[in-house]
């Protein structure tokens, strides 16, 4: 994708982008609590969890960088007000 385009956004759009990007970082400081509990306990079975839960934060990583070069990019449309929709 051309990283100079521009994203057009309503102010909603805007707010819901900024959502997504704080539900995705709340989600990534889970994982990597979750990941630093694991290393303590050191088990055959951690080590298959570990291994997930790195897949995850790398899909998790992955996403919020999209969504923040995205939000880099947006530019907020005006609606119209009620007196411009009935004229």
């Amino acid at each position: 994708m051309n990283t100079t385009e521009v994203i057009y956004l309503t102010k909603k759009g805007l707010k819901e982008l900024k959502r997504q990007i704080a539900r995705l970082e709340r989600r990534q400081k889970q994982i990597l609590a979750k990941l630093r509990t694991l290393d303590k306990r050191g088990s055959r079975f951690s080590v298959r969890e570990r291994v997930e839960k790195l897949n995850i934060l790398e899909t998790i990583k992955t996403e919020l960088t999209e969504k923040k070069r995205a939000l880099a990019r947006v530019k907020l449309i005006s609606q119209p007000g009620p007196a411009m929709l009935y004229g």
